[in-house]
This record gives C-alpha cells, structure tokens and sequence, in this order.
C-alpha cells in the first residue's frame, strides 16, 4: 500500500487512507471518484488515457 502524502493548494491527498482533506477536515467523496483521482496524482506528469482510467477506477464499466 502506498504510504506517500500528495500535497497540492491547500490540499493533501493520502492515497493509503483515501482521504482528501483540506486543512486538518476531511473532504467527502464518492469511492469510485477518490479512485480515479488517486491514479491521476499517483501517475502526475504522464498523460492517462480514458480507458487505462476507466479500467483502473471503474473496471471498464460503462461511465457518463
């Protein structure tokens, strides 16, 4: 499990706890949203295709 703390703004993502907190308040967010955010910061300064996205939060079910 990755134990890294991403920092960015005001914000702080903890992917091993999937929180997104703002100051010392969590920030609620629907799992599979939390998901896709974690593998976009994880992955920053590559560029992530739709469906790698979609397979990774998702698992490739259909998304509008």
């Amino acid at each position: 499990m990755n134990d890294e703390l991403f920092r960015f703004g005001p914000f702080r993502l903890a992917p091993a706890g999937a929180q997104l907190l703002k100051g010392d308040k969590g920030i609620p967010h629907p799992p599979k949203t939390l998901a896709a955010l974690i593998y976009l910061v994880e992955r920053s300064g590559r560029l992530v295709g739709k469906d790698e996205l979609l397979d990774a939060a998702w698992g490739h079910r259909f998304v509008s």
